[in-house]
């Protein structure tokens, strides 16, 4: 089949090619004939299912030269990672840099950059883990933390400014003293 000009078709996805960004197209108003694979127009990796309505826009030259509307995949520019029910989005064309990924089929969301990572929200930023286990940093300078099961924290060295309230009492760590056995009280820290 041919086309005199250009114009653009609706077809159902028939075959697709995760990798390669790529898919065949079937046009039921034509016979149910299936076309050569195409590349879809992205620029994020999103990728429809099979029998999803795809628009299809087709060159002058005929059928073998058509783009399934979004950013084009191309030899040049072929995905990093593809499969089934995989979005990804890469923030520049060097590919694992800078990218966000989430896999539907594992559940999994990851977000990697290359070099500094900051969060600038203008309010409270809060991180809640199964409903229990909360971080929050508030906009006023304080931080909460909600952890049912503990902190742990490994490290040579924690710096503390300031004084420890514990169980609801204030205890100073540079001026604070302990009973002595003996009736008498401790010196301050040194």
């Amino acid at each position: 089949m041919s086309y005199e000009k250009g114009y653009l078709r609706i077809g159902k996805l028939s075959k697709i090619d995760y990798p390669n960004g790529k898919a065949s197209v079937t046009y039921e108003d034509l016979n149910d004939s299936t076309t050569a694979t195409f590349s879809f127009l992205a620029w994020q990796y999103w990728m429809p299912k099979e029998g999803d309505q795809v628009l299809v826009a087709h060159q002058s030259n005929g059928t073998c030269a058509a783009v399934i509307l979004g950013p084009v995949w191309h030899d040049g520019h072929r995905p990093p990672e593809g499969q089934e029910e995989l979005y990804r989005k890469d923030y520049n064309r060097k590919y694992w840099d800078a990218y966000q990924r989430y896999d539907h089929k594992a559940l999994e969301y990851l977000e990697v950059i290359t070099g500094t990572y900051d969060i600038k929200p203008t309010k409270d930023f809060t991180l809640t883990v199964n409903g229990t286990t909360v971080v929050k940093v508030k906009a006023d300078g304080s931080i909460e933390i909600t952890a049912p099961a503990g902190i742990k924290i490994t490290t040579p060295l924690i710096t503390v400014t300031g004084d420890v309230v514990a169980d609801g009492k204030q205890v100073s760590l540079a001026h604070h003293t302990h009973s002595g056995d003996s009736g008498g009280t401790t010196g301050e820290p040194n």
